[in-house]
């Protein structure tokens, strides 16, 4: 499938949001990830990224959210790609979805493990299932969806920032940790998870040693 770039919309100063209009329509679940092909010579580079918005079903749009990471070759090719720009891309993938439950949703992220997690939260915007966002970052800067959190936690949703490396009237500081799980959970709930590998699995400890059953605890990680 090819996807032409339309519209970028900068979340802070070091991520982007990239939404693509498709050549065909696609139906994807809230979680999922698209994979860009990028031809290396006789090589082909794959690259997913997860579908940061929803729409309704089936849709010609996608939005991928990423950062910038000067190392990274293809990252760096997506981050300063222009409007009209063209790719490659094939999917949806992924067995990172939501659950259709009735049991509280709850969204744990780090940094831009919030892509995937967005998608889902939007989802449940017009639905009844309660949701609930516990999102660490450094600093109030480095939230992403800054917009959509706000206009979203005036209505559906319970928003919990941490901040790592600020201090701010009212909000939580630190890490994600155990005394936060037990202050912000109730059972029985279902759990996302998304971040770093060590993030994750730091929350998932928490949440066991919580009394969580494993089953209701759903991660991605990169």
């Amino acid at each position: 499938m090819k996807a032409k770039l339309i519209e970028i919309v900068d979340e802070n100063p070091t991520v982007k949001t990239l939404i693509f209009e498709i050549d065909q329509k696609i139906s994807y679940e809230p979680g999922q990830f698209i994979m860009f092909v990028f031809p290396q010579g006789e090589k082909t580079i794959r690259r997913a990224y997860s579908i940061s918005s929803w729409k309704k079903q089936p849709t010609n749009q996608v939005s991928i959210t990423l950062n910038h990471v000067p190392d990274g070759e293809f990252s760096t090719i997506l981050f300063n790609s222009k409007i009209n720009e063209e790719f490659e891309i094939n999917g949806p993938h992924g067995k990172f979805k939501l659950n259709n439950s009735d049991k509280p949703a709850i969204f744990i992220a780090a940094g831009t493990g919030i892509t995937p997690l967005m998608s889902m939260i939007e989802s449940l915007e017009h639905k009844e299932r309660e949701m609930t966002l516990i999102y660490s970052v450094k600093t109030e800067n480095d939230i992403i969806f800054k917009e959509k959190i706000n206009r979203l936690s005036k209505n559906r949703l319970r928003f919990i920032p941490t901040l790592t490396q600020e201090n701010i009237e009212g909000w939580k500081n630190g890490r994600i940790d155990q005394e936060l799980i037990s202050e912000s959970i109730s059972h029985p709930v279902e759990v996302y998870i998304c971040g770093m590998p060590e993030f994750v699995k730091s929350v998932k400890e928490h949440l066991i040693s919580f009394k969580m059953d494993e089953k209701d605890i759903h991660t991605e990680q990169w």
